[in-house]
């Protein structure tokens, strides 16, 4: 973090935090020139963005470049724009990876979340397969029993009319 090498920064920091930092109404600080990127419309996001990940095609995989790095935002729009916006740097086509955090209607808790998320994408695949295989076969089984039933039904009403 940025507090770890820069003395001046972790001095404003704890001023702010100790309430001794001068604020403007409703306890809005005042930032140095020298942190803050005016603002210019929606091109100043793309200009911090720029600022705090600067080549960021070129480091998107170091994690240490990026664990230096961040954005603090005030609400969770904010950080879902920034996100956004930053995911659309990196370079390469984009891959969505699913999470199974819950089972529908487990209401007994059979599926912990720990397994679920553990999942690979092709078993929850085949699972999902044989699952719905399984469920057509018996509602095949089902129906096959039902028309049988019916058969039943209609021959033994039909022998008891004559």
């Amino acid at each position: 973090m940025r507090s770890l090498h820069d003395q001046e920064f972790a001095e404003f920091l704890i001023c702010i935090g100790d309430g001794v930092e001068p604020t403007k109404p409703d306890d809005i600080v005042r930032l140095p020139l020298d942190i803050a990127i005016p603002w210019e419309g929606e091109h100043s996001t793309q200009v911090l963005i720029q600022h705090i990940f600067p080549n960021l095609e070129l480091h998107g995989w170091d994690a240490p470049y990026m664990v230096q790095r961040a954005i603090l935002t005030p609400t969770n729009n904010d950080v879902q724009k920034l996100n956004d916006m930053i995911i659309d740097e990196f370079p390469g086509e984009e891959h969505n990876l699913l999470s199974f955090d819950e089972v529908e209607g487990d209401n007994h808790n059979l599926y912990q979340q720990e397994f679920l998320n553990s999942i690979a994408q092709e078993l929850y695949t085949i699972e999902v397969t044989l699952f719905f295989r399984a469920i057509k076969q018996k509602l095949a089984h089902s129906s096959s029993e039902l028309e049988q039933e019916s058969e039943k039904q209609i021959s033994t009403s039909s022998s008891h009319a004559m």
